[in-house]
């Protein structure tokens, strides 16, 4: 399976991903799909995350190649069974109760990798903004994302002139 992606960022780290064929990871307790390098599957996505946070901005186009086994969409019927099992599994231990959403979100992507080792990409569409009310069927717009755990599936890194 080929996956293209758009990675933005600072032109400073841009540059250093186009000159080492490398991604950092992104670490912490509130990335949405747990620790890994980010993708967004829409270079508008893409852009608009690096102008809201970096001034000097690049985006970068990335060619991901796997095999079909290695990943899973959670917006799948196949991916939302991951993630409701990973879900009971850790509601057993009072672990995701405790954090904000998006700690609880990173909690359940992280023991998705930790319990499957063999998925190497976990994909998911995300709101591109905040819920104005809570409500049943959500109208907000929402963008689709992806995060890779390791660079050996990453094939081509190349530079995108950025469209302000």
């Amino acid at each position: 399976m080929i996956i293209t992606g758009y990675h933005g960022t600072s032109k400073e780290y841009g540059n250093e991903i186009i000159n080492n064929k490398k991604f950092n990871k992104s670490t912490g307790k509130e990335q949405w799909l747990g620790t890994g390098i980010y993708f967004y599957r829409g270079y508008e996505d893409a852009l608009n995350w690096a102008k809201k946070y970096h001034g000097d901005i690049m985006v970068i186009h990335a060619v991901i190649n796997l095999e079909n086994d290695k990943y899973i969409d959670l917006d799948s019927s196949i991916g939302r069974a991951y993630y409701r099992k990973a879900v009971e599994i850790l509601k057993g231990f009072d672990y995701i109760s405790r954090g904000t959403a998006q700690e609880n979100q990173c909690a359940i992507a992280n023991f998705i990798w930790q319990e499957w080792s063999y998925i190497q990409l976990i994909m998911a569409a995300f709101p591109t903004e905040p819920s104005a009310f809570k409500m049943l069927k959500d109208a907000r717009e929402y963008r689709k994302e992806f995060c890779i755990r390791d660079n050996k599936y990453i094939k081509a890194i190349n530079y995108i002139d950025c469209i302000l």
